[in-house]
């Protein structure tokens, strides 16, 4: 698979999401990986694909930034919002970026057809952990700007 289209892909998948179905105005920033806020507490949403490709896509930000996208989804004043409504919103966010980046991918690399299939999201929220692909999956990530705070967007694909 060609890496260069797949990150076009991606990026196309989160402009498109944020933009168009939440009205957050997202900007890609110059970035080799998002790095998770140290002793703060952060987000992140991981949902699998398998089919004719395997792996995650996996969706990481501030706690902060949950809450602003959540009540931004919600339209409702950011002091209001729950901490399970942020866990509920940034699965969203994942599933809604991973249908997507799933919908663009069957179109480029199976003609329109169904090529993968997709889990139910999962999410963790805490302090002072890192995220490894393993068993020889080949991550790639795209870090974007919401309102001057960071969002962090990796695919991890089996080869």
């Amino acid at each position: 698979m060609d890496e260069k289209k797949l990150k076009v892909l991606l990026i196309h998948s989160v402009e498109e999401v944020f933009k168009k179905m939440m009205s957050i105005d997202v900007a890609e920033k110059d970035a080799e990986h998002y790095e998770n806020p140290v002793n703060h507490p952060f987000m992140t949403a991981s949902i699998g694909y398998a089919g004719q490709m395997n792996g995650n896509m996996i969706i990481r930000c501030s706690q902060e930034l949950s809450q602003l996208i959540t009540s931004k989804m919600l339209y409702v004043d950011i002091a209001s919002v729950k901490l399970e409504e942020t866990t509920d919103a940034i699965g969203e966010v994942v599933n809604m970026v991973a249908g997507k980046f799933k919908a663009l991918f069957s179109e480029f690399y199976s003609e329109g057809r169904d090529a993968v299939r997709m889990t139910v999201p999962t999410v963790v929220l805490g302090k002072n952990y890192n995220l490894y692909p393993v068993g020889g999956q080949k991550a790639m990530e795209v870090v974007m700007e919401i309102e001057q705070q960071k969002i962090g967007i990796m695919l991890a694909i089996k080869e």
